[in-house]
Order: C-alpha cells, then sequence, then structure tokens
C-alpha cells in the first residue's frame, strides 16, 4: 500500500558533464512512507510506483523523484523491469528494509535473466551479455563475468569478462554483466546474470539504518553434469547525499556470483567467478558506526562488500578455474575523502574520513 499525495511536475534536466540534474519533465510524489506490512512495487520499464506512472527517464536510467522517502522497518519494496533505477529524494531519504536488485542465477543450461540494468548470463556454449560478459569455449567451464573486478576464467582456459566503466560510474548507471555458458553439446551449464544498478539520491540526509540491506550482487551459475557455467559480476550501487550515514547492522552488496561445479566431478568443467561490483558513496559527510575494519570490503561479513564469486571448483585440490577479482568502492571528494579499491587481488585503502 502506498502512502502519497499530491502529485506535481517540476522540470529537470540531466547535465551529463558534472551528473547535476537541472532539467527535464518529472513527475514527483510529495512524503513517501512505505511502513510496516506495507508492500509497493516500482518498475523501471513501465515508469510505475504501485501502478502510478510517475517516473521519467534520464537516458535508459527510470528516474523516481519525491520530497522524501522513508522505507521503514517491516515494509516490503519490490524493485522490477530491465532498466536500472534512480530513486531521488529532495529531503531526507531513510531506509530500514531490503532493496535487491541482485542478478538471478543460472538454472541447468539456462543463463539467468538480466533486470535492472544488468546483463543476462549465457546460454550453454553462449558468452554472458554484457561489456564484461563471461567466455564460452567448446569443452570447457564458462568464464565468470567482469565489471568492477575481472572475471575468473573457466575450467580448461575459458576466459573470464573484462572490467569496464569505472570507480565514478561516469560512464552511466551500468549494471554488471552474465557469466558465461557452460561449453558442451550435451547442455552445459548457463552462466549467472549481472547485478542490477541503483542510484540513492538525497537532497538532506540519506540514512543507512540497521535493517538497511542493498544488494546487488551477481547470479550464481547453473551446474549440469557436463561443463559449469560461470558466476556473474556484481553491479553498481550509488550513494549520494548532504550527508550519509550507515548503521553498524547495515549492508550494501555488490559481489560477484560463484561459478557452478559440474554434478559430476569426472564427466566436465567448472566454471569461473564472477567479479566484484562498483560501490560509489558521494557526500561531505560520511558517517559510519563501527571501525575501518568493519565497514571493509575483505571479508563477507563488513558493512560493505565487492568481492569477487568463488570458482565453481573452490573446495577442490587441483581445479584451475579462478576466483573473480574484487570490484571498487569509492569515495567522493577525492580531497579528504576515504578510499578503497580493489584491485585485482591487491587491497589499497586509504582512510582520510572521520568515522564516528
Amino acid at each position: 500500500m502506498k502512502k502519497h499525495s499530491g502529485i506535481h511536475v517540476r522540470i529537470m534536466v540531466l547535465a551529463t558533464a558534472c551528473a547535476l540534474v537541472v532539467g527535464i519533465n518529472n513527475v514527483q510524489a510529495t512524503g513517501l512512507i512505505i511502513g510496516d506490512g506495507d508492500t509497493v512495487t516500482f518498475n523501471t520499464d513501465n515508469l510505475t510506483f504501485d501502478g502510478d506512472e510517475v517516473g521519467t527517464l534520464v537516458g535508459d536510467v527510470a528516474l523516481f523523484s519525491f520530497q522524501s522517502i522513508d522505507f521503514q522497518s517491516g515494509s516490503t519494496i519490490t524493485l522490477e523491469g530491465s532498466r536500472a533505477i534512480w530513486l531521488q529524494s529532495d529531503n531526507g531519504f531513510t531506509i530500514n528494509t531490503t532493496l535487491s536488485l541482485s542478478g538471478a542465477a543460472g538454472s541447468g543450461s539456462t543463463g539467468g535473466a538480466g533486470a535492472l540494468g544488468g546483463a543476462s548470463g549465457g546460454n550453454n556454449e553462449q558468452s554472458g551479455a554484457g561489456d564484461g560478459g563471461g567466455g564460452t569455449a567448446s569443452g570447457q567451464g564458462g568464464g565468470g563475468a567482469g565489471y568492477g573486478g575481472e572475471g575468473g576464467g573457466g575450467h580448461g582456459g575459458t576466459p573470464g569478462g573484462p572490467t569496464y566503466s569505472n570507480e565514478l560510474l561516469s560512464g552511466g548507471l551500468l549494471g554488471g554483466s552474465g557469466g558465461g555458458g557452460g561449453g558442451s553439446e550435451n547442455a552445459g551449464g548457463g552462466g549467472g546474470a549481472g547485478g542490477g544498478a541503483i542510484r540513492l539520491e538525497a537532497g538532506g540526509a540519506l540514512s543507512l539504518q540497521s535493517g538497511a540491506q542493498i544488494l546487488a550482487s551477481g547470479g550464481a551459475a547453473g551446474a549440469t553434469i557436463h561443463r559449469a557455467g560461470g558466476g556473474g559480476s556484481g553491479g553498481a550501487i550509488y550513494l549520494l547525499g548532504d550527508s550519509i550515514d550507515v548503521d553498524s547492522s547495515a549492508f550494501i552488496s555488490a559481489v560477484g556470483g560463484n561459478g557452478a561445479r559440474t554434478s559430476s566431478p569426472d564427466a566436465g568443467s567448472d566454471g569461473g567467478g564472477g567479479g566484484g561490483g562498483r560501490i560509489l558513496f558521494d557526500t561531505l559527510d560520511l558517517q559510519i558506526a563501527g571501525s575501518p575494519q568493519e565497514f571493509g570490503f575483505l571479508t563477507s561479513s563488513g558493512q560493505a562488500s565487492v568481492l569477487g564469486g568463488l570458482r565453481g571448483d573452490a573446495r577442490t585440490t587441483g581445479g584451475i578455474s579462478q576466483d573473480g577479482d574484487p570490484g571498487t568502492i569509492y569515495f567522493i571528494p577525492e580531497p579528504g575523502s576515504m578510499l578503497l579499491l580493489g584491485i585485482g587481488g591487491l587491497m589499497l585503502a586509504l582512510f582520510r574520513r572521520r568515522l564516528r
């Protein structure tokens, strides 16, 4: 059930050079509050919020703009459609529930379907879709997709997907790519889909409370008795506000999807892991509850993670498929900011921002 009223029109335009919104026709609802037990749906293809057409297109991104946004604990927010999504609040923006745009897993020999800006995984003997799609090769496991980090190669030497875009997401709000399908005429496993892309923008404070989960993970690959597929790459999460407050229990994920393992170890080859995606914080006032170690992305228990997905044979001896590389977490403006970058297996951490 939605709780909004007083729909009116505002003129906005996107200035791409500086990513500043200053003009394009936009329909805006006021004071959006989604409470405990309420369920609403944003559809990026129809530009609808709970059935009402209140969105607009900015490039190929679906923009939904409100005076304020409050997603309370116990609410259910469904995100669907093929386009990336941009949720904008003129004032405060509070999140205390889950926003999920993770890529779909491969199923059998069928690749996961792309959504919310993420690209589809490859079917049997097909490369994954997207700029970082994982490769496929006859008789080999599918390659993991790349985005912020490179995808892991599949067993047998199938290439993983490359990185694309950059830490600033200046090339646009792009989702992750699909993992490659396993290369087998007898139906290899499908690749995982790439994670979607979301921009969460507040004209005031953006608050991620204890129940907040922003999930744009890559989909896991599918497996058959023959060649397994590669994992999808993590998607993109862009957080923008006058201030951003991240609770110690909040979680932000753009991890890569795991490559699959053939159901019979003697029958075929395993898939590579998807590369991690990209997370961008854009604020002059970042407050993070917890220590830098707790906020890091070296472990899945941190508050933000862009780890690469595991190779399909991670628990076997002598496997030659590869894990995906970690993606990037970036903080702007750069002067006085906190920067975390994943470059292959190397982590660079420069902590310069106040952590409470």
